[in-house]
């Protein structure tokens, strides 16, 4: 099992044509957790505590996943994606 935190990325500036810049981010949380890090549990986390609408589909978002730092962005079709938050592992419990 693995303890994560949820960094906020919300205040982004930029566009979908010219790329994304985080501005400001903020810890929601640092007390969820997953058996296994991958992108279907990773969904399902960020839907269950109302990070992410709970309509919204895995081929909606592009999960970027290292092992130790799991970036998340919302597609924007052909253009550069949306930089939405990122769960960081503390430590695996």
């Amino acid at each position: 099992m693995y303890n994560l935190k949820l960094v906020n990325y919300f205040d982004v500036w930029g566009n979908k044509k010219d790329g994304y810049e985080v501005n400001n981010m903020c810890v929601e949380c640092d007390d969820l957790y997953l058996n296994n890090i991958d992108n279907k549990n990773i969904l399902q986390l960020l839907k269950t505590i109302y990070f992410l609408q709970p309509k919204t589909r895995i081929n909606q978002v592009i999960i970027e996943n290292d092992g130790t730092m799991i970036e998340v962005y919302q597609k924007n079709g052909k253009h550069y994606p949306l930089p939405l938050c990122r769960l960081e592992v503390i430590r695996k419990v």
